[in-house]
């Protein structure tokens, strides 16, 4: 099992997060064990070596002229988190420039109310437990090995406006599950110069580019009065006529209305300067037909590359530090003389994996060390793995796992086999499939 070691920090005087706090620690434990992850969490103590931060910032730290802040100390270190629990001034959001931001707020665009997001609320209940899994998600994303594999690949999506951040975090986590690691993952700086550089270094060997534009104009950089949605659009069509092949989509949700004026001057100039629709989808939408559009342009490579592959007639998939038991599979399993067996290998690329899914006859997923989160992304691949324009169905998918390993609810629906030793294993005859 993996262990974690943790320092959550806030301000002792800030009631508001004390409550947050208390509540945070519990549920952080319960979905870190879910992800089968052991962790210990210590609250305002002294940080031991090793231990990982997590920020807990709130209205009580919006002391722009503060010289010396109690989080200075933590906010220098990229593998600390930062909680952000109500708005804050763009000067101290300046400071947080190399930690993983999660804002746990929300503002409703019909009212410009403000929106907590907490367990205590019932109609943001549901966006609380996507944060806490979030976190979760970043902490434990250097420590399993699944998750590096699949970020071999990368997304720009457009970030810094508080009322697209669901949709953001929605399409992030949709992306995520492709495979992709999505940028900019760290807070603007609030100089112009700057932020330019951070953008261009964030859009390096991205493979697509998805501008969100907000329903109302908020100038970020305030002496340029210009929004930040605007910058990355400007700075994102720089980019494109030096990366003629980097896909791009400009993409307005129809989840609300623009009634704003100036945001509305800004969208129509975006639908007519030439040098913003160059190479550029504008794309007005709800969330889900962006995905099929997105999916579309980072899984077409795959097809292209699975069009002419050899026919794979087993793919065993599973841990790469597994090569003993992987050799007893390929052993043992009945398959006819000269097929294609191949094997996950360290190293391999996610485009590769999925394209010899989609090619395969036959999968054998080997799952012998209790990690829900691994295996439910191996079947999340294999089902859409299907979704390729050349994929060849399955005969057979079957699941080799240890008795003692519980599986989660309805996964069992997605095998054609369940097996728990090699000879259960060996009695399945692949050669007549």
């Amino acid at each position: 099992m993996v262990e974690l070691n943790l320092s959550v920090r806030h301000n002792r005087q800030d009631a508001e997060a004390e409550g947050f706090v208390n509540e945070l620690i519990a549920d952080l434990q319960r979905c870190l064990t879910r992800f089968a992850v052991k962790a210990s969490i210590s609250v305002n103590q002294k940080k031991d070596e090793g231990q990982r931060a997590i920020l807990i910032l709130s209205h009580s730290d919006n002391i722009p002229n503060d010289a010396n802040p109690w989080y200075t100390p933590y906010v220098k270190s990229s593998q600390n988190l930062v909680l952000i629990l109500s708005p804050l001034e763009n000067s101290i959001i300046d400071n947080l420039k190399l930690s993983t931001v999660h804002v746990f707020w929300e503002r409703v665009f019909e009212t410009g109310e403000i929106l907590k997001i907490r367990k205590s609320i019932d109609e943001a209940q549901y966006r609380y437990w996507e944060k806490v899994a979030d976190v979760c998600l970043d902490l434990i994303a250097d420590k399993q090995s699944s998750t590096k594999e699949g970020f071999t690949h990368k997304v720009y999506l457009s970030h810094g406006d508080v009322y697209v951040n669901a949709d953001r975090e929605n399409l992030k986590r949709d992306l995520n599950d492709l495979g992709f690691k999505v940028f900019p993952d760290k807070p603007f700086s609030t100089s112009l110069d700057e932020c330019t550089n951070q953008i261009k270094a964030f859009l390096q060997e991205v493979e697509l580019i998805v501008n969100i534009i907000p329903p109302i104009y908020n100038p970020f950089f305030v002496n340029q009065h210009l929004s930040l949605a605007e910058h990355q659009c400007n700075v994102t069509a720089e980019h494109l006529k030096q990366n003629p092949n980097v896909q791009r989509i400009i993409w307005l949700p129809t989840s609300f209305e623009v009634t704003d004026e100036e945001n509305q001057v800004f969208i129509e100039k975006l639908q007519r300067d030439p040098d913003q629709v160059a190479g550029t989808i504008v794309l007005k939408s709800p969330i889900e037909e962006l995905k099929k559009i997105y999916r579309k342009f980072l899984l077409s490579g795959m097809a292209d590359n699975v069009a002419n592959a050899e026919q794979v007639d087993l793919y065993v998939v599973s841990d790469p530090n597994h090569s003993e038991a992987i050799n007893d599979i390929t052993n043992s399993i009945k398959i006819g003389s000269g097929a294609n067996v191949m094997t996950t290998r360290p190293g391999v690329s996610y485009k590769s994996h999925i394209g010899c899914l989609a090619q395969c006859k036959n999968v054998i997923l080997y799952y012998n060390v209790l990690n829900e989160t691994w295996l439910k992304t191996k079947i999340s691949e294999i089902e859409k793995s299907k979704g390729l324009d050349a994929y060849s169905p399955f005969n057979c998918i079957i699941l080799y796992v240890h008795d003692s390993i519980p599986l989660p609810s309805g996964c069992q629906n997605v095998f054609t086999h369940i097996v728990t030793s090699i000879d259960e294993l060996s009695a399945i005859d692949l050669s007549e499939t």
